[in-house]
């Protein structure tokens, strides 16, 4: 028999999901592909993972030519749109059978940080809730999951490998736990590359771990060994079948990169990359805008003004957490203390180096200041924007924590309604 307990659960879990489909359906249905970034490219990979249930050879890529530039990337982050679309191959639904599958690997993101919430702000249900509810509303996500893609699901993977990460500080740790957080990061570096960047971390939960539970080293090295193992085993089979078929490319992104580059334009023998330099301030503003909202081939804005008050409350948020470490709680035991800090640590090294990844792919050429890459980590970068607010006093943490939410609100329905409303999928 169920308790008022799990009745109330479940029906927020509801109430949450049909708050996610609401705000996406719409844009599912009107987004026109050629405002969908690269969905032709990744409707290619999809059908051909669809018919066949197997990544591409090198020979069939180079016979499809540039449509296929995404073919020597892994095919599992496709698996969701293959298995919504696979009987709808050679039809005009096709394409929004494999949409449904973005929109629904994306849906486990709510109930993770429902999940992760109510962990990090065990004291506020205030709190706990708005981290979902701002995974609902982020207009660039909303965007993100409303059409073919990977990151809808690579977003969902790596939550939870941070929220199992989470688990593992806050409670007796256990080699089990270790074999499936390395197993869930496995399966998020097979769905896009860029979420190995948590794997530092991840160690350093496993280190925190044993530190704020005062475990031996040796025990620290049997957890470390078996999630290492475990991320070995369940995806190095297919970088490995990269390296073969590609000639050394183990992520099969230099493949990728060779077929993209020739459409590029070129001065003097070389390719001119079309977003700017990470030395420019115009790079750190391309990533802040794609970070919150930036529609159709990256050149549909927000109205400027939501733009300065998402910078006025990071900054803010940026204020209110160096308080908060000032400030520390006192009324926590050591215990208590001691997990908390090594938390909040561990989040913040994730967002950290998520965005060193982005940096990364930018500077060596491979891909653009696209704030999206910074996906895999939206429930840190959210919650550590919240934790900013509550070092605030708790007035203005509200004021702030709502200010968030009302304008992801609007700026996400003022960017459908001005470019999208009226339109449909099949344009």
């Amino acid at each position: 028999m169920k308790t008022a307990s799990q009745s109330n659960n479940l029906i927020l879990l509801t109430l949450l999901a049909v708050g996610y489909f609401a705000v996406r359906l719409p844009w599912l249905f009107s987004l026109p592909i050629m405002e969908a970034p690269d969905e032709a490219n990744h409707l290619w990979v999809t059908q051909f993972l669809a018919e066949h249930w197997r990544a591409a050879s090198s020979s069939e890529i180079s016979q499809a030519g540039s449509i296929a530039v995404y073919g020597p990337l892994s095919p599992f982050g496709y698996l969701p749109n293959a298995l919504f679309s696979c009987n709808f191959l050679n039809t005009e639904n096709f394409r929004l059978a494999s949409r449904l599958g973005t929109l629904f690997a994306g849906l486990p993101t709510v109930f993770i940080a429902l999940v992760l919430g109510r962990t990090i702000f065990a004291g506020s249900a205030f709190m706990a809730l708005m981290l979902p509810l701002l995974v609902i509303v982020h207009p660039q996500l909303i965007f993100t999951q409303s059409y073919t893609n990977t990151d809808a699901l690579v977003t969902s993977l790596s939550s939870l490998a941070i929220l199992l990460s989470v688990e593992l500080i806050n409670k007796p740790a256990s080699l089990w736990k270790s074999v499936l957080i390395g197993f869930v990061l496995a399966l998020a570096a097979l769905t896009k590359s860029n979420s190995l960047c948590l794997l530092p971390a991840i160690a350093f939960a496993i280190w925190s771990a044993c530190q704020v539970q005062a475990l031996p080293t040796s025990y620290f090295l049997k957890l470390f060994a078996t999630f290492g193992l475990t991320l070995a085993a369940s995806s190095g089979w297919f970088f490995t079948r990269n390296y073969l078929e590609f000639g050394g490319d183990f992520l099969g992104s230099k493949t990728m990169y060779k077929i993209w580059e020739p459409s590029l334009e070129h001065k003097d023998g070389k390719a001119i990359m079309p977003w700017p330099a990470v030395t420019k301030l115009a790079w750190w503003r391309f990533v802040f805008f794609d970070f919150w909202g930036l529609f159709g081939f990256m050149n549909r804005y927000l109205w400027r003004p939501f733009y300065f008050v998402f910078l006025a409350l990071c900054a803010t948020a940026g204020i209110g957490n160096c308080l908060t470490v000032k400030n520390a709680k006192t009324d926590l035991t050591e215990m208590e203390h001691k997990k908390e800090t090594a938390i909040w640590r561990f989040l913040a090294i994730c967002a950290a180096l998520n965005f060193l990844a982005v940096f990364y792919v930018t500077a060596s050429g491979l891909s653009g200041p696209h704030g999206r890459y910074l996906f895999p980590t939206e429930l840190p970068l959210l919650a550590l924007i919240l934790r900013g607010f509550s070092g605030l006093g708790d007035k203005r943490q509200k004021y702030c924590t709502l200010l968030l939410l009302v304008t992801c609100v609007l700026a996400s329905g003022t960017g459908f309604s001005a470019n999208y409303l009226g339109h449909s999928w099949r344009q």
